[in-house]
């Protein structure tokens, strides 16, 4: 069986939701968790209310294919 990505149009989806986020001044800490037995999720944070969970995905792919393409701040 041949396993295939995350579909293209759920990643874009989820970047436009994370820039939504960082306009409002959180950001991505560049990193996939699992939390849970079929859930990953995206942390980040924000000077207001420190760690948070920006992004969840019921598929490990999905999470990191959206990590790979989110922006950065840029590295001190």
């Amino acid at each position: 069986m041949i396993e295939q990505g995350p579909d293209a149009g759920r990643v874009a989806e989820d970047l436009v939701e994370l820039a939504g986020l960082e306009v409002d001044g959180f950001e991505v800490d560049g990193q996939v968790i699992q939390v849970a037995e079929s859930t990953w999720a995206i942390y980040g944070h924000s000077g207001y209310d420190g760690e948070i969970i920006v992004g969840e995905y019921h598929d490990a792919a999905e999470a990191a294919e959206v990590l790979r393409a989110s922006p950065r701040p840029p590295a001190p």
